[in-house]
């Protein structure tokens, strides 16, 4: 995997009567988290992210609902749909990152490889661009 490859990443998932456990182990990760955020009461239909980071990795997983993920790295852009608490997708550094929450109640946790730091958002476009091309 290069640094700026987006990939999904499936974990275990266990079910029975009872319901769904996914289990999400850190060594699994392509990184280590040092970070844990979740996301949720986002009206439906909005959208969040909007920006990407300069050295911190993430991992986003909807553990309810549907979050629709609209992911660049300069190289190559998609749209994942995240809709299954089992499945997780890495943004690796300098991947611009768009998230539409499609349902009501949808709530998507991040891991993070590093804790916050505001000097490393790149909020704009033409700044991810230009750094996206020089990678």
């Amino acid at each position: 995997m290069t640094e700026g490859t987006v990939r999904t990443i499936a974990f275990p998932c266990h079910q029975d009567t009872r319901g769904w456990l996914a289990v999400f182990e850190a060594a699994e990760l392509p990184f280590i988290f040092q970070r844990m955020f979740a996301i949720s009461g986002v009206p439906e239909g909005s959208q969040r992210g909007a920006h990407a980071h300069k050295k911190c990795h993430q991992l986003l997983i909807a553990v309810a609902g549907t979050v629709e993920v609209s992911h660049d790295t300069g190289a190559e852009s998609g749209v994942t749909v995240l809709d299954n608490p089992n499945v997780g997708l890495h943004l690796p550094p300098l991947t611009w990152a768009s998230e539409t929450y499609v349902t009501a109640g949808a709530v998507l946790i991040v891991f993070a490889s590093h804790t916050f730091d505001a000097d490393d958002y790149i909020d704009d476009p033409g700044e991810f661009g230009r750094l996206a091309a020089s990678r």
